[in-house]
This record gives structure tokens, C-alpha cells and sequence, in this order.
């Protein structure tokens, strides 16, 4: 929730206000209430389906027309790198950038060598 300030700005409630939205219990609004069983199943569904190719997004790749750059840390768990390596492939024009060591914030582990890839990209 943010509280309107003058001419339409919003800003973020300040620590008294997260205070007393905690302080009013269970049951009321602001509390931890559980998920829908909606929301559930429709979380469940997404997380089968995460790992599944889909060909025609694949394929669609293909149609990119402009350079592209793809930066990602060769010891990624959220995104294998064979799949960058298979994006790059599959753009026309596509750079590939694997810095080693490097997780899935690979731009947080090696900020300057990023910079320097990106403004040479760019350049």
C-alpha cells in the first residue's frame, strides 16, 4: 500500500504504518492469509511446465532482427547456459557473453566487466 502524497506522487508507507499493519492480527487486512486453492494449483501447474521446451517460441527466435547480446554466469541454476548458448544460435547476429564463476546475478558479480561488454555491444 502507498500513501498519496500532493499532485498524485506515491510513496512507500513509512515504518509507523508497516508497524500497526502488523500489530492488527490475524484475520484482518495486511495479515499472512493462506492462498486460494486457485492460486495453488494454477503455482503447481506453472512449475511442471518450467522445464518443457516450447518449440514454437524457439522458433521464433529466428524472426529477431536486431543485434542482441545475451550475458549470462556460466553456474546458473534458474537458467542452464546450454540454453543461452541455443538462444544465441538461434538469433541472427546474436553475441554470447559467459562470465565464469557466476551465478544467476552474473551482472552483480562481475559489474565492470559487464559495463564494459555492454557499452562495447552498444558502441
Amino acid at each position: 500500500m502507498a500513501v498519496r502524497r500532493r499532485h498524485g506522487c506515491r510513496r512507500p508507507p513509512g515504518p509507523r504504518h508497516r508497524a500497526r499493519r502488523r500489530s492488527r492480527g490475524p484475520g484482518r487486512r495486511g495479515s499472512s492469509r493462506p492462498s486460494s486453492l486457485a492460486s495453488r494449483e494454477a503455482q503447481y501447474d506453472a512449475v511442471l511446465e518450467w522445464g518443457i521446451p516450447d518449440h514454437s517460441a524457439l522458433q521464433r527466435l529466428t524472426g529477431i532482427q536486431c543485434p542482441t547480446l545475451i550475458i549470462q554466469g556460466d553456474d546458473d541454476l534458474m537458467i542452464p547456459t546450454k540454453n543461452s548458448y541455443l538462444m544465441a544460435g538461434l538469433i541472427p547476429d546474436a553475441r554470447i557473453r559467459i562470465y565464469p564463476d557466476a551465478a544467476h546475478a552474473s551482472l552483480f558479480q562481475y559489474p565492470a566487466e559487464a559495463a564494459k561488454d555492454v557499452n562495447a555491444f552498444l558502441g
